[in-house]
């Protein structure tokens, strides 16, 4: 039997509060579904990385759920607290929504090359459920890297939730003139 110690698992939560007044609310209900995560990103433990084209995932330190499933929270509560919809809800709800927000996750990661940096790219969909005016409303790219004070798990998570936060307060200015146009009368 070995005596060799091993350290301790430790989870980690990307909690994001909004700060600050509501924007102006746009009238309806927007669907925050389920954001999807790339398959090189998507797995619960933090990723670094650490080469051209190396990355490591580190079994000792973890999200404490899914990333997709975090991130999409987070943004559904961010939108909500922003007052950017009358209503914001998610996808267990029954009701009829007028807009969906869909995100896909690109890059979530440390770049720990040399200058640590929090890495966080998130395209996001809005989606108009109208029948006689339904489609992509919108659909942008978001891009954040945040230098971090020190190549640590807790740095990056710090880190990644600054960079989203950046994104969620440009997404709310976003989302609102983008349903305002498509709703407008012509």
């Amino acid at each position: 039997m070995s005596d060799r110690q091993y350290p301790a698992r430790q989870y980690f939560s990307l909690d994001i509060p909004r700060k600050g007044p509501p924007v102006a609310a746009q009238p309806g209900i927007l669907r925050v579904r389920r954001f999807r995560v790339s398959p090189r990103f998507d797995t619960r433990s933090l990723v670094y990385r650490t080469g051209d084209v190396q990355y490591d995932t580190d079994f000792y330190n973890e999200y404490l759920t899914d990333a997709g499933a975090m991130v999409s929270e987070a943004a559904r509560n961010w939108l909500f607290q922003a007052g950017s919809f009358a209503t914001v809800v998610d996808s267990s709800s029954s009701l009829s929504e007028d807009f969906v927000l869909e995100g896909v996750i690109q890059n979530l990661s440390g770049d720990f090359r040399s200058s640590p940096r929090a890495e966080v790219s998130v395209q996001l969909f809005l989606i108009s459920s109208s029948a006689t005016n339904g489609g992509v409303v919108f659909q942008k790219l978001y891009n954040r890297s945040i230098a971090l004070p020190e190549k640590s798990p807790r740095a990056l998570v710090v880190g990644l939730g600054s960079g989203l936060s950046e994104i969620f307060t440009e997404l709310e200015t976003d989302i609102v003139s983008a349903a305002s146009k498509r709703t407008q009368p012509h």
